[in-house]
């Protein structure tokens, strides 16, 4: 047994099974007195104590007037602690959306206790802009398929020991791009409620697939070919080359810097939604990066100032 406590100097001392408290020479003890000490104990094992604390004369050790208390404290034995938990995810750098892509989901213990918890199943669900398919082989060589969500383990649940590492290679497949959030949680298989709050989330981002980034391009440039078209004020060339599409706008020399603003905004609407980076040639002369805010102001006011060194 172990006793802990304080002294008025605020010095903490430390004894095992017995000690003595006060200085060694002994203190004076008036007529009226009291005071409490505050004693933090701890038992090494479960069972049944008897703690004694006696007044003494410091000089002999002798019990002062039968001054002596006796208490007897029975001590259970510990609540077992359970063990945690914790989910992993190996995400490869490169999906894909509509390829199939492995990620290994690996779930052990992550502080091992006494015990572990009897009825478990893992819980698994992905939200995105698409479905998700879950593929995995169980320890039977059966395979399961799942969409968005599902569990994983026999309905009534398996026995989860204090010492756990298993890893479930699962086959994923992002219907779309976009980023996604996948979900593992340790379950009760009664009642579906999640074990001492260990679950895992992890965000996986689908990049499109070539097929898809064409058919966009195509659709975007087939779009502002059609924008092109509504432009009476500027001549518009969209040159496709391997370093991607080049877009050079001419103004008509007497253009109104009003048409060029409106005309300026509308190409920029049309290209900065579309274009991961841009930058766009007026009259074969000034650039602008379609990025930058206020940038068909910036066109506008160009335009604005050529037609003035041109009238001068």
């Amino acid at each position: 047994m172990t006793f802990k406590a304080v002294d008025s100097n605020e010095v903490e001392h430390t004894f095992t099974n017995e000690g003595y408290w006060g200085p060694t020479g002994g203190f004076e003890l008036p007529a009226e007195y009291s005071a409490t000490t505050d004693w933090t104990l701890v038992f090494s094992e479960a069972g049944k104590y008897t703690i004694t604390f006696s007044l003494i004369d410091a000089a002999t050790g002798d019990v002062i007037a039968g001054i002596t208390e006796t208490v007897e404290i029975t001590v259970a034995e510990p609540e077992p602690v359970a063990s945690t938990y914790k989910f992993s995810y190996e995400v490869p750098a490169d999906v894909v959306a509509g390829q199939e892509v492995e990620v290994p989901v690996t779930f052990k213990t992550d502080v091992k206790g006494d015990i572990g918890y009897e009825g478990v199943r893992f819980k698994f669900a992905a939200e995105g802009p698409g479905d998700v398919t879950f593929k995995a082989v169980d320890s039977n060589e059966v395979e399961h398929t799942f969409t968005n969500e599902g569990y994983w383990g026999p309905t009534g649940g398996f026995e989860l020991p204090a010492e756990y590492e298993a890893t479930t290679d699962w086959t994923l497949v992002f219907s779309e791009a976009g980023k996604y959030t996948i979900t593992f949680s340790l379950i009760d298989a009664a009642t579906g409620d999640v074990i001492a709050g260990i679950t895992e989330t992890v965000e996986i981002t689908a990049e499109p697939s070539q097929e898809e980034i064409d058919a966009a391009k195509a659709a975007f440039l087939e779009y502002l070919e059609g924008k092109v078209a509504e432009i009476d004020v500027a001549d518009v060339v969209i040159d496709i080359d391997e370093d991607g599409e080049n877009i050079t706008v001419t103004f008509d020399r007497d253009a109104k810097p009003t048409d060029v603003l409106q005309t300026a905004n509308d190409l920029v609407a049309a290209l900065k939604g579309e274009l991961y980076s841009a930058t766009l040639t007026l009259n074969g002369e000034a650039e602008f990066d379609l990025s930058d805010e206020g940038v068909a102001a910036q066109i506008a006011f160009t335009c604005l100032m050529e037609q003035v060194r041109q009238s001068s």
